[in-house]
This record gives structure tokens, C-alpha cells and sequence, in this order.
């Protein structure tokens, strides 16, 4: 298993050197969050990268694009109106709404390679227990009903009022090993804007604006180095109370 990883996108071009090696790789995994992008990084066109990623996607088997709560909410009115994420573009609304919606077939919220499950935030053990998932890859067999519902739950850590984030929501913290589901081996997410990957021995967030790959050893690597091998902290180094 050779499998790259394409963080959060938020209207960037950083995903298209890495994409033309593909073949380099089994699959290729995009994390969600395809537009919204910050406003410091300056005028950057969402939208066409929008139209770009779900271009690239068409008729690749070995290409998965998952969505993110940047996404979701242009997707369905019902969850836009319980989880709105911060800058939500009502002048693409439209736009953007058609083309997820027209493309939908593209998109999955979860997915799963060998023992490895990849989302946008993360599946956190309370959030799996409210919603009643015992099986991940069921998330994408639910209705449009339940997805607005249950995908809306965030936690006070991101200023929500639920006792646990969703996959499209968790937050850094609600990944402590307590917390984290039995089932899942490995996760992969992004969510969690960073500096650099930060890499445990239960899941590695990847939202700092470069690809990677995961191999089958959970091995995180940059994409275009081999050699290299990102470290793993432990949870007590990630997690210390000290000063």
C-alpha cells in the first residue's frame, strides 16, 4: 500500500506537482475543504480549484475525494443552518452548491485503505457512540437526514455546544487515546491548519499545505522523499499539562 495524501486544499495549487505522479502511488486520497480559503494567503480562486480537483477526480478509480465542513455546508441548507463554517462565501453559494451537487458521486465522507481510515477531522470515540457507528465506512451509506444532523456536531473546542466534534469537526484534542475508537487501527486526517504533520501512533493530522503518503507500515512521508519518514510523538509529549 502506497497511498498519497492530499490535505486541505482551501483554494491552493500546492496538490497539482504531487497529482502528476499518481501512478507513482495505489491511490490517491484528497482530505477535503476545497475552497474557503484564508483571507491572508490572499485572492486566491476557489472556485476554479473547486472545478479543478472534481476535473482531475473524473474517471480515476484510484482517486478519492472526501468532504470537509467547508465543503458540507454548500452541500445541504439543513446542516448549513446548524454548523455554518467561518468563510462561507455567499456569493459562490450557488455556484458552488451545483457543482458538489452535480459531482456528488465523486465525494465520500469516509474512507478506508487496509487498516487505515482517512476523514477531514478525525472520528473521535463519543462522536462514533452518539451517532451509533460502530463500522466507519457505514457514515457513507446514511441518508442526507442523518449526515446534516450528525455531521453538525461540534464541541465547545471549536465553539460548538456538543459533547464531541463529527468527522468533519473533531478537534486535535477530542484525539486523545481515551477517546479514540478500538476498531480503527490508524486514521489520517487534516481539519487542523499546522506548521508541520503532526504524527502519533494512532493517527497523523496532515493539514500544512503539502502532500504526503502513507505506506504500509503507517509510515508518513513526504510524497517526493522516500528516505524520509515524519516522526511519531507520543501522546504524553502531545498531551502534558506542564508548563
Amino acid at each position: 500500500m502506497k497511498v498519497l495524501i492530499i490535505p486541505d486544499i482551501h483554494g491552493r495549487t500546492f496538490w497539482k506537482e504531487p497529482c502528476k505522479h499518481i501512478d507513482e502511488f495505489d491511490k490517491t486520497i484528497f482530505l477535503g475543504d476545497y475552497v474557503d480559503h484564508y483571507p491572508q494567503e490572499g485572492d486566491l480562486d476557489d472556485l476554479q480549484a473547486l472545478k479543478d480537483v472534481i476535473e482531475f477526480a473524473k474517471d480515476k478509480d484510484n482517486v478519492q475525494l472526501l468532504l470537509g465542513n467547508h465543503d458540507y455546508h454548500y452541500i445541504d441548507d439543513n446542516y448549513r443552518k446548524l454548523a455554518q463554517s467561518s468563510r462561507f462565501s455567499h456569493q459562490y453559494l450557488n455556484e458552488y452548491h451545483s457543482l458538489y451537487r452535480d459531482n456528488i458521486k465523486l465525494f465520500k465522507i469516509v474512507d478506508k485503505v487496509g487498516d487505515v481510515i482517512f476523514s477531514h477531522a478525525g472520528i473521535n470515540k463519543e462522536w462514533a457512540k452518539n451517532c451509533g457507528i460502530t463500522n466507519p465506512i457505514e457514515i457513507n451509506d446514511k441518508d442526507e437526514n442523518w449526515l446534516s444532523d450528525n455531521l453538525s456536531f461540534i464541541s465547545s473546542y471549536r465553539g460548538g455546544w456538543n459533547n464531541a466534534g463529527s468527522c468533519v469537526w473533531s478537534d486535535l484534542m477530542e484525539m486523545i487515546p481515551e477517546n479514540l475508537p478500538s476498531n480503527i487501527k490508524f486514521q489520517v486526517f487534516g481539519h487542523t491548519q499546522l506548521i508541520q504533520p503532526l504524527v502519533t501512533p494512532k493517527w497523523a493530522c496532515l493539514d500544512c499545505r503539502e502532500a504526503f503518503y502513507i505506506d504500509n507500515d503507517l509510515n508518513i512521508h513526504p510524497w517526493d522523499h522516500s528516505d524520509k519518514t515524519v516522526s511519531v510523538i507520543e501522546y504524553n509529549k502531545l498531551y502534558s499539562r506542564g508548563a
